[in-house]
């Protein structure tokens, strides 16, 4: 599971929490949009392999996207 917090005017990513086997392998790209201020769009057009549960962290800011 991957839940991104977003700012709703803007899309700032504001948090991310990672509930998977590997966590420890996606924390680093979610820690990086973070420390640059990247927005939910910014980080729903990284490409990932699949499948890969870094996958989830671009599916889940691509939700985001469609709702904000």
């Amino acid at each position: 599971m991957v839940k991104i917090v977003a700012s709703k005017p803007t899309g700032r990513i504001l948090g991310v929490h990672i509930l998977a086997p590997m966590a420890s392998e996606v924390i680093a790209e979610a820690t990086l949009a973070l420390r640059l201020e990247a927005l939910a769009e910014d980080l729903a057009a990284i490409v990932h392999g699949h499948p890969t549960v870094a996958e989830a962290l671009s599916e889940a800011a691509q939700e985001l996207v469609r709702q904000l």
